[in-house]
């Protein structure tokens, strides 16, 4: 899962430098909108019809590389272009102090690391509280779609070669690198066919949050994610009868 989501995030990023000629933020934008999948919001009600409940092991997996890695990665990147763009004068000691510590105060960065640990230690939370934050949890799905809804109502439609690139890059070719990586590291059953349909559902709306919250890449984030979810419609019925067989 780690290679699949990560390593392509990667390649994506140097695709989008070279091939876009995008500056270091916008290209993390892209590689985040192209390699994260929306396995937390729906994810979820596919695979547990498909595998019983304990795939929420593979969803918690490719949710914890997101949180963990890729978010905070992409804040990094994103105040590293910001201030590169600036056009101030910084050693690149300092723009990588600065942007590090910048990323690492932002909630999205630090809220999910946090409950990562605290769920890992055993640490227990107040009834009352836990019942407060379930509420809040149960609303995220709903309340992150809609936002994606209004970014999409706010920002033209593209439907250029960069948003194919991008929807190419995540409906067809994710699916495929976890199909080699599956054969390859012979992970067996339930695991193989859940990673695969992980990587086979459409891009995360937490990049459209991304894009929205730096006012950078949010037409192209917002396309491509119509357009992968359009992709879908197609591409995960057969994934599933392909990894069924």
């Amino acid at each position: 899962m780690l290679i699949a989501l990560l390593g392509l995030y990667l390649i994506a990023w140097f695709v989008s430098r070279i091939l876009f000629h995008h500056d270091v933020g916008t290209a993390a934008l892209q590689a985040f909108v192209i390699t994260v999948p929306t396995a937390p919001f729906i994810g979820t009600p596919i695979l547990n019809d498909l595998y019983g409940s304990s795939s929420i092991v593979s969803i918690a997996i490719s949710a914890i590389i997101m949180n963990v890695i890729q978010v905070p990665l992409t804040l990094v990147l994103v105040e590293l272009g910001q201030t590169q763009n600036a056009g101030k004068h910084f050693s690149l000691n300092q723009i990588l102090q600065s942007s590090v510590s910048r990323a690492i105060k932002a909630p999205v960065a630090w809220v999910p690391a946090l409950a990562i640990a605290l769920v890992l230690f055993g640490v227990k939370v107040p009834g009352a509280v836990d019942k407060m934050l379930t509420l809040i949890g149960v609303a995220t799905s709903g309340v992150s779609v809609f936002c994606s809804g209004l970014t999409l109502a706010a920002h033209k439609l593209k439907l250029n070669r960069e948003v194919i690139v991008n929807s190419v890059l995540k409906m067809i070719v994710q699916p495929l690198l976890m199909v080699v990586l599956v054969l390859w590291l012979s992970i067996p059953h339930p695991d193989a066919p859940e990673g695969i349909l992980i990587c086979a559902l459409p891009t995360s709306v937490v990049g459209i949050i991304l894009a929205s919250r730096f006012q950078m890449y949010e037409s192209e984030a917002s396309s491509t994610l119509l357009l992968t979810s359009m992709m879908m419609i197609a591409t995960l019925p057969i994934a599933i009868a392909l990894i069924s067989h």
